[in-house]
């Protein structure tokens, strides 16, 4: 599932590509924990299938591990494309925002502050 069809919205609308960007963040997110769970529970059923005496809970770890592991590929799947569609909303951000960069410290440890300067539009960092 992309986040969005990058070819037909109007490029210049950076505030749709800003909550756009923000939203598949939150998105990628969700996606990675629910996948976490799925390793979990994966590695659980692996565990149990190891020390399981009893034929028919064998099968059945079996059969839970088969549809885990499918599960696992699809939300794989999903989180690459998802990544991907970020760096495309990322990209067209930077080229279509009109920015208004600004200077600003940011503490690198107690005794030391180093200067940044980003877009207060997009949040883009100058090197």
């Amino acid at each position: 599932m992309d986040c969005y069809n990058i070819n037909i919205i109007d490029s210049s609308n950076i505030d749709y590509f800003l909550f756009t960007k923000k939203k598949c963040d939150i998105l990628l997110n969700s996606l990675k924990e629910t996948l976490s769970i799925y390793y979990e529970l994966r590695e659980f059923n692996a565990g149990y299938f190891d020390v399981c005496n009893d034929e028919n809970k064998i099968t059945a770890c079996h059969n839970n591990i088969a549809v885990l592991d499918k599960e696992i590929t699809k939300y794989e799947k999903e989180i690459r494309a998802t990544e991907e569609q970020i760096i495309l909303i990322s990209k067209n951000i930077q080229h279509n925002c009109v920015h208004e960069f600004i200077e600003d410290y940011v503490d690198v440890d107690p005794e030391r502050s180093e200067k940044i300067v980003y877009c207060q539009v997009c949040e883009y960092t100058k090197i």
